[in-house]
C-alpha cells in the first residue's frame, strides 16, 4: 500500500487540475511538458536540411531531457547523448557525426567546440510551470573543430545547476 501511495504522490499521473494547474512535486514540474518538447525536438530535426540531418546526433545538456527524448523520439530521431550526470557515462556520439542538435538554454560550450552555431526553434512548456523544460532552445551546431571523443572529456558536468544558481548533485 505504501508503494501505491509513493507513486500517486511522486509520478505525473494525476490531471493538471488536481494541482492548481502545476504539480506539486519537483519530480512532475520536472517531467511535465517531456511529450512536447521531444515533439518539438524532433519537428527541428525533420525541419533540417538533408545535409545537416543526415549523420547528426542530439544533445541535451540535461540528462531528464536527454532521456525523455530518447523516449518520445526514439522512431524519429538519431541517437541522443548528454554530458549530464550520469547521463554522461553512456559515452560520446560517435566521432563521425556530421551536426549536433543541441538542446538546451546555454550554447556557450556549443560555441567553443562548434564553428557555426544556430537556433533553429525554441519551447516553452506548455503548462507555464517554471523549471528545467521552461525557455529551451533548439540549436544546430556545425563546423564542428575536434572528434566527440576529445571534446566529451571537457563537457562532463555532474552537477545540475538551477536558473537561480543553486547547484544539485
Amino acid at each position: 500500500m505504501t508503494a501505491v501511495v509513493a507513486v500517486a504522490l511522486t509520478l505525473p499521473l494525476r490531471p493538471m487540475a488536481w494541482d492548481g494547474g502545476g504539480p506539486i512535486n519537483p519530480v512532475s514540474a520536472l517531467a511535465t511538458g517531456w511529450p512536447e518538447m521531444s515533439s518539438a525536438v524532433i519537428d527541428a530535426f525533420h525541419q533540417l536540411p538533408d545535409g545537416e540531418r543526415q549523420g547528426a546526433v542530439v544533445l541535451s545538456d540535461v540528462y531528464w531531457q536527454a532521456s525523455a527524448i530518447d523516449q518520445f523520439g526514439r522512431d524519429s530521431l538519431p541517437p541522443v547523448y548528454s554530458p549530464s550526470r550520469g547521463y554522461w557515462y553512456f559515452g560520446p556520439p560517435p566521432d563521425g557525426a556530421q551536426s549536433t542538435l543541441f538542446v538546451g538554454s546555454d550554447v556557450t560550450n556549443m560555441r567553443r567546440y562548434f564553428g557555426d552555431v544556430r537556433k533553429v526553434s525554441s519551447f516553452h512548456n506548455p503548462y507555464g510551470i517554471p523549471g528545467i523544460n521552461t525557455g529551451l532552445s533548439i540549436w544546430i551546431c556545425t563546423d564542428q573543430r575536434a572528434p566527440w571523443s576529445a571534446i566529451w572529456p571537457e563537457l562532463r558536468d555532474l552537477i545540475v545547476t538551477d536558473r537561480a544558481g543553486h547547484g544539485h548533485a
